[in-house]
Formats: structure tokens, sequence, C-alpha cells
């Protein structure tokens, strides 16, 4: 265990009932129990402030006894973030400490904190006399409840169905300190100024040969000097349409806007630029493309 580090601690105590059951960490107690004889399951997220994990009693009678089964403790690697209530972006950090991120991949874990809306199939759906198939319209999560709700979500962001839980991200990097110009009058490629591209293939539900799919552009950066005088500028082009945001704030934030960005079908390349604002600079950490509602 190293000082300074998070983790997360779990155990099953009991006491002889008078004992209450700690565990302490550089002096502090990170976890405790009640003074019962039942076994009871006891958890924390601490920061460690010592080497060693202690497991003892706290008790004014020296002749009372604890016990520990099934100690658990591992290092905190879980990404956690609160979901917008209405189904807007929202935006996270991860730290890394001497470290390049070559590559790095979130995954959706179950998580209670989640609201109703959110959660597909909570444990109460599956318990005996619940429907599994066919569409019960009580709102009752079912798989018939799952396909009616196929393609519902357009216009309503915070109810998910099929079709939106399967939107992928179609491009999405970063960089460690950011990436940022000062050249303003014109736009710069972000990647080092040439014409390259970013070779992206949306979902293509309809098997269609031509025609466009609607994506979502979405960045996290900030500026210098666009507050006060001309505007910091991004540019998204596809081969069939451009997006375009002005950012008229110094402050940090993520970007996007109720604007999209058309896409070829079949597949397509997408050149990212940006703009600084006149005697100020900007700088990108970070750079998505989303799929949008699937309509042709």
């Amino acid at each position: 265990m190293v000082i300074g580090r998070d983790y997360t601690i779990k155990a099953y105590v009991r006491g002889d009932g008078s004992a209450t059951p700690i565990i302490v960490c550089g002096g502090a107690t990170i976890a405790s129990g009640a003074a019962t004889a039942q076994w009871q399951l006891v958890e924390n997220d601490f920061t460690a402030a010592g080497t060693s994990i202690q497991l003892m009693g706290s008790t004014s009678t020296t002749d009372k006894a604890v016990w520990f089964d099934g100690v658990t403790l591992r290092e905190k690697g879980r990404f956690q973030y609160a979901p917008d209530v209405d189904g807007l972006f929202t935006v996270g950090f991860v730290r890394t400490d001497r470290i390049r991120v070559a590559a790095l991949s979130i995954w959706h874990a179950p998580d209670l904190s989640l609201t109703d809306d959110q959660v597909l199939a909570k444990e109460i759906d599956l318990v005996s006399g619940r429907a599994i198939r066919g569409y019960t319209g009580t709102g009752q999560t079912s798989l018939g409840d799952l396909e009616y709700g196929l393609g519902s979500g357009v216009a309503t962001y915070d109810v998910d169905d099929v079709e939106r839980n399967t939107r992928r991200c179609l491009l999405q990097s970063g960089h460690p300190t950011g990436i940022s110009t000062y050249l303003t009058g014109s736009y710069y490629n972000i990647r080092g100024g040439n014409d390259s591209y970013f070779k992206i293939t949306p979902r293509n539900l309809k098997g269609e040969t031509s025609g466009t799919i609607s994506t979502i552009p979405c960045l996290y950066g900030e500026c210098h000097g666009a507050s006060v005088g001309t505007p910091a500028k991004v540019k998204y082009t596809s081969s069939v349409d451009s997006w375009e945001l002005y950012i008229t704030s110094d402050t940090p934030a993520l970007w996007y806007d109720t604007a999209r960005l058309e896409v070829a079908s079949t597949g397509d390349r997408v050149k990212i630029e940006f703009q600084a604002p006149e005697d100020g600079w900007i700088k990108i950490g970070s750079y998505s493309l989303w799929e949008d509602t699937y309509a042709q």
C-alpha cells in the first residue's frame, strides 16, 4: 500500500456483542461496524495515511473480542460521473501522474445512483412475477418495452431507448497538456497544420448507398482573449457539410451547440480546425464526434 493513494476496503465484521470492530490506517479509522454479534459488511473509500491496515476492536473492556472475514483492499480505478438529468453532454476528467496515456476506454458499470429513466433493467425488474417478454404498457422494463421504445427518444433526451443506447462515439481523442494555437485570421488544422482528416464510419441502419447521417461535434477547451476581442472559432468539415462554433468566453468549458454536422452514411472523412481570437490563444484538451438521432 502506498501512502497518499486512494483505496476501497471491504470486510465482514462482528463483535462479541459489546466490542466495536474497526479498521485503522495510519492512526485514522477508515471503517467500523456496530457493537453486535451479527456479521455485517462494512466498506469505505479512503486515502492511505500509512503503510499498514490494522484490524482491531474499540472498547473500554480489554477482554472483549472482534472477528474479521473476507477483507479486500482495492486501489480505486473507477471513473464516476453524474449524468445530466436532461440527457445533455457531461464532461469528466481522468488524471494520470507521470504517464502519457496511449489508449483509454471507459465502459458503463452498474451504478445505483442512476435514475430510473437511466437504468434499463433494475434488480427488481428481474424478480419472480415480472414480465420478461412482451409489451407491458406500464413502464415496467421488459424486452417488449425496450422494442416498443425504439426511436421514441427523439424529443425527450432523458429517456433511454434501444436506438439511443446503440449510438456510438465516432471519434474521440485528446492531449495531456492541450493542443493550442495563436493563429488568427485563418483556421489551423489541429493535426499539425496539414490537410489531415479523421476517418469515420457511422451506423447505416438502413443500408443506404447514399445520403447523410447527423452527428454531434463536441470539444473541451479554453481561450484567452475571446471575451474581449474577436471570438475564437472551431470548425468541423466533412465531405458534405461543415459545422462552425464561435467562442466568446475565456472560461474552460465543454463546447457544443444545437447545430449538427452531416456526414456521408457510407463513411466519411472529418477535418477539425481552430482559430485563436485576436491577441489571444485557444487550447483544446479533447475533441469528439457523436452519432445523433438516426433519421434519413
